[in-house]
């Protein structure tokens, strides 16, 4: 779902999630909440409209769409919601040329813009269960105004509305008599444009460079930028940072679970911990730094450790010396409190936040931290803490609660270094699985990033931002129109096959010699490559004698498969082989088959994350052109699987992101 169109574009986004969140909406104007209060909705919190006086307004959202636009909102309905009587307004302009409200007395969604109306008949709107709004407006095509309710079109309005004039939205209230929505408001998005597509609306974050799917955010101010980031998954991914300077584990960290969005992360003890020299990032006159917590060692109340011990979450420092370090954040047993602090150079500068209330954790929560420095603000605000508990919902932006000096540029040594999960100058560590480290060079204070662990800036998916390294081939797989239609790359033809359950929606099944996909000029050209498919066997897949093919190219240079005699997974490039050994292929079970080619010697292949055995030496240069996904078209043998979201890329790539079903390429975004 990229948009190619660059006069198409997502024009305001908020998450409606907190009072904070409101005043920094993530694109275009920011709100303003009148009242209301923050619980569950959709997507983490939202606004609760339960009263006359409850109500967010978004001001001069609405210019320039007089002629078309959408409006996209999830509700959360409360108990008075269908009382049978009172209408319930969920969107109002403030002039009421524009507005979306349930007529409780006939069981009626309706949206209004200009005078002319849409309307879906639901007859059951049943408490606190969310349900997705989408109104669109164009008086160009011939449904002038439409509403759609969970997928569900209404009937629309074939007559051309009247311009409207109106500037500013209210949620959750009609301005005109202050009818109240009784429903938590969450994720409100405006587009500039007629946007009809719903196939999104399950994914809170919009990619907002040009798409309506997955990821996090794109800084298209080019003085914005994400400087460092490691996943700190593993001793591997800690001295290969995605971002900025490589880091190094000390002792004999382990690598757990955090959750099965953000994976392992590095649990820190004392003396077992991650470190990075900072090289001079950090000598500018704002930054954030960002961290997740896992705390399955002890628990906090009012940010007081439960055992009693103080324990570093991160620290910048001089390694190895005993006087202050520059900075850090830390949870303190001994003192009763959590604090954060910031000596920007070495005389009387100094910012201090101490979190006494406000930071509660039980074992196993997972925490979001942000370290937040502005030279440029006036005290309090120079130095700032944002605490979100992703596991309780509980957050909150601490200020400073000391200070000295005007405020300075901090003045790193390029060889200071960041120890994370242990002190600089002490042998404390945090007791905690610490993940997803990263460093921004501007003032942020709205993260919804928070919860995704991979930042769009970079690679959101598969963000790569060089010219060269392209992914060049993404097919759904979905259906027959989306085999026909590839999102990236040359368009495919199916045979036969069916269309079933796979990772992402459908994928195609093969349980045929004549069933299958073809691709024409996939690889024509090509050199180095990677690629990457979703399987699901089906069918006595391993039955211990035939050989599943996944996808051939037509003279057998490029053969991925399972031997089925020596249970293996294997990459073939013109006869060598790198394989996987794995006795056990479970049907209905989905495996993630990854596999990459350097172009002359490097052979690479991947199950589930996991590499086996690669093959290096002297392999001849491809000539193939075309893959057939299912079928080896040298001896028709099936896949006996259902295959869903291959990706190829045009260099030899040795990371993948395999949860994510749409990645963005650089060369494909259009900027907003």
């Amino acid at each position: 779902m990229i948009l190619t169109d660059p006069n198409k574009r997502l024009i305001l986004y908020n998450t409606l999630g907190s009072a904070i969140e409101i005043t920094d909406s993530v694109i275009g104007p920011d709100g303003v909440a009148t009242g209301g209060t923050y619980v569950a909705g959709k997507f983490g919190n939202g606004f609760l409209s339960d009263a006359n006086s409850e109500y967010v307004t978004i001001t001069n959202i609405l210019d320039n769409l007089t002629v078309k636009g959408a409006i996209d909102i999830w509700i959360v309905p409360k108990s008075t919601f269908d009382d049978g009587s009172t209408d319930r307004y969920i969107l109002t302009s403030v002039g009421a040329d524009l507005y979306l409200y349930y007529d409780a007395s006939e069981d009626d969604w309706t949206f209004t813009i200009g005078g002319q109306s849409a309307t879906l008949n639901d007859t059951s709107v049943p408490d606190d269960t969310p349900i997705h709004i989408r109104c669109i407006w164009n008086n160009g095509v011939t449904n002038k105004v439409r509403i759609i309710v969970d997928g569900v079109e209404g009937t629309p309005s074939t007559t051309t509305f009247t311009t409207p004039d109106d500037t500013d939205l209210r949620v959750g209230n009609n301005n005109a008599d202050s009818a109240f929505a009784s429903a938590v408001l969450d994720n409100l998005k405006v587009w500039n444009y007629d946007n009809d597509s719903v196939a999104g609306r399950e994914i809170e974050y919009p990619i907002i460079a040009g798409t309506e799917f997955g990821g996090t955010r794109q800084y298209l101010n080019p003085n914005k930028k994400l400087l460092s980031w490691n996943t700190l998954e593993s001793a591997l991914t800690v001295g290969k940072s995605k971002l900025g300077p490589n880091g190094s584990v000390t002792g004999s960290p382990t690598y757990l679970s955090v959750n099965s969005m953000f994976g392992n992360g590095i649990k820190c003890t004392t003396n077992n911990y991650a470190s990075m020299v900072l090289n001079g990032i950090l000598n500018r006159d704002s930054f954030v730094i960002s961290i997740i917590v896992k705390y399955d060692t002890y628990s906090m109340t009012n940010g007081d450790p439960s055992d009693g011990n103080n324990h570093d979450i991160f620290q910048i420092g001089t390694n190895g010396l005993s006087n202050n370090p520059i900075g850090g954040l830390f949870n303190l047993g001994s003192a009763n409190y959590s604090l954060a602090y910031i000596n920007p150079t070495s005389g009387s500068d100094s910012f201090t936040v101490q979190m006494s209330s406000g930071i509660d954790v039980s074992i196993n929560d997972i925490v979001f931290w942000a370290f937040i420095y502005d030279k440029n603000q006036s005290s309090p605000n120079r130095l700032r803490i944002k605490y979100h508990n992703i596991s309780s919902g509980q957050n909150g932006l601490f200020s400073e609660t000391s200070s000295s000096g005007s405020g300075q540029t901090p003045a790193f040594d390029p060889g200071d270094v960041i120890k994370i999960g242990q002190s600089v100058w002490q042998a404390r560590g945090a007791d905690a699985i610490i993940d997803n480290f990263k460093i921004h060079n501007f003032v942020k204070t709205a993260f919804p990033e928070k919860d995704v662990e991979h930042p769009l800036e970079l690679n959101g998916t598969n963000f790569f931002n060089t010219t060269e390294k392209q992914i060049y081939f993404l097919n759904t797989f979905d259906n027959a129109n989306s085999v026909t239609k590839s999102v990236l790359g040359p368009d495919g033809v199916a045979t036969g096959g069916s269309f079933t359950a796979g990772k992402f929606g459908n994928g195609f099944q093969v349980d045929a010699n004549s069933e299958y996909i073809t691709i024409n000029e996939l690889i024509t050209g090509l050199s180095a490559f990677a690629f990457e498919i979703w399987v699901k066997p089906i069918n006595t897949f391993d039955d211990g004698s035939t050989d599943r093919y996944i996808f051939s190219s037509e003279s057998s240079e490029v053969l991925c498969f399972y031997d089925a005699s020596a249970n293996n997974w294997v990459l073939e490039v013109n006869g060598n082989q790198a394989t996987f050994n794995d006795t056990s292929v479970p049907d209905d079970t989905l495996v993630h088959i990854a596999g990459t080619f350097d172009g002359s010697s490097n052979i690479k292949i991947w199950i589930d994350d996991v590499e086996g055995t690669p093959y290096s030496g002297a392999t001849t240069a491809l000539t193939d052109d075309n893959i057939r996904f299912g079928n080896n078209q040298a001896d028709s043998l099936h896949a006996s699987s259902v295959l869903d979201n291959p990706k190829f890329y045009n260099f030899y790539k040795q990371n993948f992101i395999k949860e994510i079903e749409f990645p963005i390429n650089l060369k494909e975004v259009i900027t907003i």
